[in-house]
């Protein structure tokens, strides 16, 4: 199957940079929770304005984390599995550290406007029980100043993953009204990110995902056993 971002809702969707794995016991919701969201007007060093969203949310997933982890590091499937996403193209993987070029397409107000950044992709394993992947916008094509974050996860067992995404993005003010909206409606939208996460999983195994340790959803592993 064809497949930024991921955050990548870097989404423009592309989190933040080097926090630690989430914690089991810190009591997760299953659905999508929003932790933080937060908009604010600042300026770069030149002088230029910008648009700085920031935002937290988690849930938790019933997949083991080995096929959570495999959806997430397809990256060209960014387009498959969010919404935001137009297009993902991966320059070159070595299986750590990637670098993708990715389209984000965000439509509003009927009007429809276009970003592509290419972002630089780490993977950090810890054991088999947590795995972060952390994305930073590497080259940007002016609307964005900077676009940065992580999905980092975390085993619930064996068929249970926690997963916590952050995402900070400094975003090109485009036309009137836009901060007001950003903050009406950010929160909602990245919490769609994590729901569009979770109907991703629902569909059957492709490209990436399946691995040999991979368990599946609970309640499959449930009805087979």
């Amino acid at each position: 199957m064809r497949r930024p971002a991921c955050l990548l809702l870097g989404l423009v969707l592309p989190g933040l940079a080097a926090a630690e794995a989430p914690s089991p016991r810190e009591g997760a919701h299953k659905a999508p929770r929003k932790i933080s969201f937060e908009v604010e007007r600042v300026a770069s060093p030149d002088g230029r304005e910008w648009l700085d969203m920031r935002a937290e949310n988690e849930a938790v997933y019933p997949y083991a984390i080995e096929e959570v982890a495999g959806l997430l590091r397809d990256f060209e499937a960014g387009s498959e599995i969010f919404s935001r996403v137009g297009s993902v193209r991966t320059l070159s993987d070595d299986g750590t550290t990637a670098v993708y070029e990715q389209t984000s397409v965000v439509r509003v107000l009927g009007l429809t406007f276009v970003s592509k950044l290419t972002f630089r992709n780490e993977t950090e394993w810890e054991g088999r029980e947590r795995v972060v992947f952390r994305f930073r916008a590497i080259e940007t094509d002016g609307s964005a100043y900077s676009s940065e974050g992580s999905w980092e996860l975390a085993a619930l067992g064996e068929a249970a993953t926690l997963v916590r995404y952050r995402a900070e993005t400094w975003v090109e003010p485009r036309f009137p009204g836009q901060e007001g909206i950003m903050r009406a409606f950010g929160a909602a939208d990245f919490q769609r990110v994590m729901r569009e996460l979770g109907r991703a999983l629902e569909r059957p195994p492709a490209r990436g995902r399946a691995g040999p340790q991979s368990r599946g959803p609970a309640r499959r592993a449930a009805a087979s056993s």
